[in-house]
């Protein structure tokens, strides 16, 4: 018969063993999240670096080629007609 202090120590033994499985599994966890962040980190910063386009810059060249459209369009009226 086991007495109430080797069924503790037993009970303690598989508690520490199921922590001591779920720590390792966080550090796994930890370990795999730093290598993607490691990954991913410069290639953000490549993205960031990159040169886009701005709605408003959009806006703007669309302006001038209307412009550009407008000054163009009587001048070649006269000279066709």
């Amino acid at each position: 018969m086991v007495s109430n202090d080797e069924a503790t120590a037993v009970i303690l033994a598989r508690l520490e063993g199921k922590l001591d499985a779920a720590i390792l599994q966080h550090a796994v966890m930890l370990s795999e999240h730093g290598r993607r962040l490691d990954d991913i980190e410069p290639r953000l910063r490549a993205q960031e670096q990159r040169s886009v386009v701005t709605p408003a810059a959009m806006w703007i060249a669309l302006g001038v080629l209307a412009a550009i459209v407008a000054a163009v369009v009587p001048f070649l009226d006269r000279l066709y007609s």
